[in-house]
């Protein structure tokens, strides 16, 4: 069977938002999406954003994949391994 590596830097068209008040995880924004996010590149600082400046808290990143039907991947879920 022949394989094809197929590589895509993952650095561009983020949503990153803040969540002082800790509501992502109670209104699912793990599945509805972000509802304020802003568009970033990674690697990002959110202490370079305005009003962000001394914030220490929770934030949330998004990212969305687009993997071809035809992929060997299509219909797994692998998740994500976090540090």
């Amino acid at each position: 069977m022949s394989t094809t590596r197929i590589t895509t830097a993952l650095t561009e068209q983020w949503r990153f938002q803040a969540d002082p008040a800790g509501l992502g995880t109670e209104e699912n924004w793990y599945e509805s999406g972000l509802p304020d996010a802003r568009a970033v590149r990674i690697p990002h600082t959110w202490n370079v954003e305005q009003g962000l400046e001394e914030y220490h808290g929770l934030a949330w990143y998004s990212y969305e994949l687009q993997i071809a039907s035809d992929s060997h991947f299509a219909g797994e879920d692998r998740g994500v391994p976090q540090a």
